[in-house]
């Protein structure tokens, strides 16, 4: 009974041992082998199919533009098998990778074998764009916004000092950027008008009512809602400041 019993522990532990071997081996077989990497510009020789990413209107109307960067991972056949944002700003990124994913590459060799590669990718949204003019869309988000909000924030909380001060800021730098910036200088104009409503200064109000009025209707249908609204703050002004049936009724002919 121990020879049978020594034999058969003998054997399990043999057919175990050849059950890890074998186990091993199929791991070490299924573990992806290590990608190479490879430089931007050699790879970069290698695309054959380049789509540009689509410009999104909301980007557009925004003046947003820049450089998406990523790393990817290029498949034996040359497809883009993965794709990793390394930078771009939110409104260009997805464009961007959607885009990339859809590139094909020459299909790399290495020592005479295909191989997948990694390698770091650039695209630029739009196609062209001027890099000086970028460096002044940014300094315009980095200063007119924070400035917008602060102002917003302490006409609501009647801080009307520091409210005209940060909004001043705000239209400063929606006028450096030209007409591009038409309707976020209307905002800031008509948010300085209601400064000058609470402080009661009703010409100063007026003035700036009546400024926005006519850059929305320069940009702007008659029938549009925007204008309705900038229309309609010079009509509850003049009403607060009993001037409305003056100011709405029809011109006497010459």
């Amino acid at each position: 009974m121990r020879g049978a019993r020594g034999t058969w522990i003998c054997g399990a532990a043999s057919l175990l041992a050849c059950f890890l071997v074998g186990f091993t081996a199929f791991a070490q077989d299924s573990r992806p082998s290590a990608l190479s990497t490879v430089a931007a510009d050699v790879a970069k020789n290698n695309l054959i199919v380049f789509i540009q990413p689509e410009y999104q209107p909301l980007a557009k109307a925004a003046s947003i533009v820049g450089k998406t960067r990523a790393e990817i991972v290029v498949d034996k056949a040359g497809n883009v098998a993965s794709v990793k944002l390394l930078s771009g700003h939110p409104m260009l990124a997805p464009t961007g990778i959607a885009a990339i994913k859809k590139w094909k590459y020459k299909p790399c060799e290495i020592g005479g074998a295909p191989a997948m590669i990694r390698t770091e990718v650039e695209v630029s949204i739009p196609a062209r764009f001027d890099e000086d003019d970028q460096t002044r869309e940014q300094k315009f988000q980095q200063v007119f916004w924070p400035n917008q909000k602060a102002g917003e924030e302490a006409l609501r909380t009647n801080d009307l000092k520091v409210a005209e001060s940060k909004l001043l800021v705000a239209r400063s730098a929606a006028e450096e950027r030209g007409e591009q910036k038409w309707l976020e200088i209307c905002e800031v104009i008509t948010l300085l008008a209601s400064v000058k409503y609470k402080q009661d200064d009703f010409d100063g109000a007026e003035s700036l009512y009546k400024e926005s009025l006519a850059l929305h209707e320069k940009h702007q249908r008659s029938d549009e809602a925007e204008v309705a609204g900038a229309q309609q703050n010079l009509a509850f002004l003049y009403f607060r400041t009993g001037r409305l049936n003056d100011q709405l009724k029809p011109t006497k002919a010459a």
